[in-house]
């Protein structure tokens, strides 16, 4: 992976995560996600959506 695509996919991820992470818990357990599993379910999103 390059150095460019390894970035993207970072700063995707953080965008991701920074959005999650506004939701309260009510809304996060809505959709079934745990505020501890935030990163890893935004960086796991990143890498799926790079192109």
């Amino acid at each position: 992976m390059s150095i460019a695509r390894s970035f993207n996919t970072w700063r995707t991820a953080q965008r991701t995560a920074n959005q999650l992470r506004r939701l309260s818990n009510r809304e996060l357990a809505d959709v079934g996600i745990q505020r501890e599993a935030i990163y890893e379910i935004a960086l796991k999103s990143a890498r799926n959506n790079t192109i």
